[in-house]
């Protein structure tokens, strides 16, 4: 044979856009191997491979696997080539399901960092309107500290994000309304973390089709209980190496959607289990503050400021972390926090 009569690797690499090693790679793995190699090693390719190659690169290039590709060209017909296309379709749609979900979360991750570089007064009162929200609540087992408040915030995290939830607008303590003039002012007080803020959002991160129902409905995290030593104890969750909560075991309705109860309240009227709870979109008397967002103290002077501006408390009171440990400086080593507490005018 003569080696003229053939294409050599570097020219028909370039003729295709291609390097020398990929089309080395190619002869490895059975994908396109050359027509003839010399006695010093050198491979040589015929014209008719061009047209072979050529659907190579463009299947390639429309993000088919090699491993595919190979098959579909031992197996070349019009229908499987058409099938071959269909599954490649589906799976850039679900890529593109994924990519809109992590600009979601990157925009809601950004809306919530905007507040913070608006400059507010601090340990003043102001009167704000904001909009409804929903929130997961978990308990705190005993008092809260920071400690308490960054375990009970990675047990809420780890629970969400096994539903491919992942916590990008926000986090905070709540303190019930019924423990305002408690001798027990933490009494069913806990953290929450803010969900998304529309049900197509709350779909998109699930990954389900558009749905009208709830997302107590959508999700479910069964109820928890606390053992001698005051720990969480999720019936049939378990605990790996690293401390994260998993779930093996869950609910699914007749289509396939995971859902989550609201929280519930035993026979005292105190709630103790996780779940979803709304929070209404109304008047609150807000107050930006450097300091833990479970202080007590913040909470009466802002109680007291609201009935001296002749306001009366109608809700539970959030106090929204918005900087954490994260951004702490030689000047501030506390939590940038925002006290919300809902009113109205008496």
């Amino acid at each position: 044979m003569m080696d003229s009569e053939f294409i050599s690797i570097s020219k028909m690499a370039r003729l295709h856009h291609l390097t020398r090693q990929t089309l080395i790679y190619y002869d490895h793995i059975d994908l396109l191997k050359p027509v003839y190699v010399n006695e010093h090693g050198y491979r040589y390719y015929s014209a008719y491979q061009i047209p072979f190659l050529r659907e190579i690169c463009l299947l390639k290039e429309l993000g088919v696997k090699l491993e595919d590709i190979k098959n579909s060209i031992e197996n070349r017909n019009p229908d499987s080539v058409v099938n071959l296309l269909e599954k490649q379709k589906i799976q850039i749609e679900e890529q593109i399901q994924e990519l809109n979900r992590t600009r979601m979360l990157l925009q809601q991750r950004i809306n919530f960092y905007e507040d913070t570089r608006v400059s507010h007064i601090l340990n003043t009162p102001i009167i704000k309107k904001l909009p409804p929200r929903k929130v997961f609540y978990m308990p705190f087992t005993s008092k809260p500290g920071k400690d308490t408040l960054r375990l009970t915030l990675m047990k809420a995290w780890n629970l969400l994000y096994d539903y491919r939830i992942l916590p990008s607008s926000g986090f905070g303590t709540l303190i019930r309304q019924s423990s305002f003039c408690s001798e027990d002012f933490y009494k069913s007080a806990g953290i929450f973390i803010i969900l998304p803020d529309t049900q197509e959002d709350i779909n998109d991160i699930l990954n389900i089709p558009d749905t009208q129902e709830d997302i107590s409905d959508i999700l479910n995290i069964p109820d928890t209980q606390e053992d001698i030593n005051g720990n969480i104890n999720v019936p049939g969750a378990q605990e790996d190496i690293n401390g994260s909560i998993s779930i093996p075991s869950t609910q699914e309705d007749i289509n396939g959607n995971i859902s989550i109860p609201g929280t519930q309240e035993d026979i005292n009227g105190n709630i103790s289990n996780p779940g979803i709870e709304d929070v209404p979109g109304t008047t609150f008397a807000c107050m930006y503050k450097y300091s833990f967002p479970y202080d007590k103290k913040d909470f009466c002077f802002l109680k007291e400021w609201i009935h001296k501006q002749n306001y009366e408390i109608i809700g539970d009171a959030l106090d929204v972390c918005l900087l954490d440990a994260t951004f702490y400086t030689s000047e501030n080593e506390v939590d940038y926090c925002c006290l919300q507490i809902p009113v109205r005018k008496k």
